[in-house]
């Protein structure tokens, strides 16, 4: 059997509906507060059948941060799929986020070897390659280096990855993605799906940033690859196209049938609206539109190499250019349903 962590998420989500399509039984781990029901939306963006597929995954509850709970819940696992994170920008969350990330990325690797599992492969973030601020291609290669560039999201990752290289050296055979920007219908409240519903809802600003974008659907394409290969302790940086944030706002325009954004927000701008945030958010509560992590990342310039996945996998990504549209398209169909 194959288990997958984080499976509400958008990349456990999309992972469940891919693995779904074999015979293999599939268990999915949820807490007492997830919402499954948006693992049943996502299924309902590619098949008519999304009722039938959701009833066949065999749901286990168990908390990432209970050791003895995720040890039971691994009881006849083979392959494990660990998509579980904690991400937020906003500042309130830094402490909270370092501590969780790890510790449950650890508790996975500690419950994968009590349990003999063959195989885990991470779910990790090209944050935790590092940014040191210059403008240089980031690859696999590149070194973690500390910085004032480095959100507390991209530590906290940092660190978990750390917790799988560990298990890689106690014997689990292990492998590690690192997608850029992730792309996909999902939950519209959270993560960059909020991206489309914030354009939909008349934004008008740009960035002049650069950044890694990549299709949700690729991310599982290889991670399902590497779980049945023999490549082990190695990852894979997965970015389909390196990507100005006023040409992505273009393509989810484009899906939406609307006019793309169409003012500058300098440098300069996005530090008051940061600012402004964190004062409203402090007099009366709620989470920042926009925070200083998210506002430096949005005005920042960083390039990512794709040529290790396509080399050594043969794998080629989507064009952004449709598949981003095609996304709009589908919270466009969801919203006049």
């Amino acid at each position: 059997m194959v288990l997958v962590t984080g499976a509400t998420g958008l990349v456990g989500s999309h992972l469940l509906y891919k693995l779904l399509q074999s015979a293999t039984p599939v268990v999915a781990l949820y807490r007492e507060n997830s919402n499954r029901a948006f693992v049943k939306e996502v299924f309902a963006h590619y098949t008519p059948a999304s009722e039938e597929l959701y009833e066949k995954i065999i749901w286990r509850k168990a908390d990432l941060m209970d050791l003895p709970a995720l040890e039971l819940a691994m009881e006849g696992i083979r392959e494990v799929y660990h998509c579980a994170a904690m991400v937020s920008f906003n500042p309130r969350d830094a402490k909270k986020m370092l501590h969780i990330n790890p510790l449950t990325t650890a508790n996975v690797v500690n419950a994968c070897l009590a349990m003999e599992v063959r195989k885990l492969v991470y779910v990790s973030s090209v944050a935790a390659l590092g940014r040191s601020g210059a403008h240089g291609m980031i690859s696999e290669e590149t070194d973690w280096t500390e910085s004032k560039h480095n959100s507390a999201y991209a530590r906290s990752k940092y660190k978990a990855e750390l917790e799988v290289w560990r298990g890689s050296q106690e014997g689990l055979s292990t492998a590690i993605v690192n997608p850029g920007i992730i792309m996909g219908p999902g939950n519209w409240e959270e993560g960059s799906p909020t991206l489309f519903k914030r354009i939909a809802e008349g934004f008008k600003y740009y960035t002049l940033g650069t950044n890694g974008f990549v299709d949700v659907r690729d991310v599982v394409d290889v991670m399902v690859t590497l779980m049945s290969s023999d490549i082990e302790k190695e990852r894979f940086l997965l970015v389909g196209e390196n990507l100005s944030y006023k040409k992505v706002f273009e393509f989810i325009a484009k899906g939406l049938q609307l006019a793309p954004p169409s003012k500058e927000a300098r440098t300069w701008q996005s530090d008051i609206l940061w600012r402004l945030e964190k004062v409203r958010t402090t007099l009366f509560g709620g989470k920042p539109l926009i925070t200083q992590e998210t506002a430096r990342s949005a005005n920042s310039t960083y390039y990512y190499e794709n040529a290790k996945v396509r080399e050594k996998l043969g794998f080629e990504f989507r064009k952004l250019a449709d598949s981003i549209p095609e996304i709009a398209r589908m919270y466009r169909k969801k919203k006049s349903a």
